[in-house]
């Protein structure tokens, strides 16, 4: 059973976005499930390699449209989007030195993400984005 489902509710209204959101929750999804089967180990490398590939990709994508469409909070979006960014690197410097006990710690932040910035902080440019013909 998977830790985070995607519904509806979950949504930020823009296709290309969603699809990005969804692969996040699958490699939380991949964690959680490595982890329940004490694969944790050696799950974490692809994830953070993942992680990695996922916050260039949808931060870019993410920002470009916030720009184009003068978001608001666009600055406060990067600033989080950098914190995301920095902890991975320092997951992924950890995991390269040898620590490979790393999976609970980026799962707490994982989830912490999850709940503070996809479904509140995400959820505020929705309308907006919709407002400017991005859907």
């Amino acid at each position: 059973m998977p830790l985070y489902e995607w519904t509806p509710s979950c949504s930020v209204r823009v296709k290309e976005f969603d699809k990005q959101h969804q692969r996040l929750f699958g490699m939380i999804n991949d964690l959680n499930a490595a982890m329940q089967a004490r694969r944790g180990r050696a799950a974490i490398g692809t994830i953070l390699a993942g992680l990695t590939a996922y916050a260039e990709e949808h931060f870019t994508a993410e920002e470009t449209a916030m720009r184009r469409t003068s978001y608001p909070k666009v600055a406060e979006h990067h600033e989080e989007h950098q914190d995301f960014t920095k902890h991975i690197s320092e997951f992924l410097a950890e995991y390269q030195s040898g620590n490979t006990l790393i999976s609970i710690s980026v799962l707490r932040f994982l989830n912490d993400w999850l709940q503070n910035h996809i479904l509140r902080s995400d959820q505020e440019y929705a309308a907006h984005m919709n407002e400017h013909g991005i859907y």
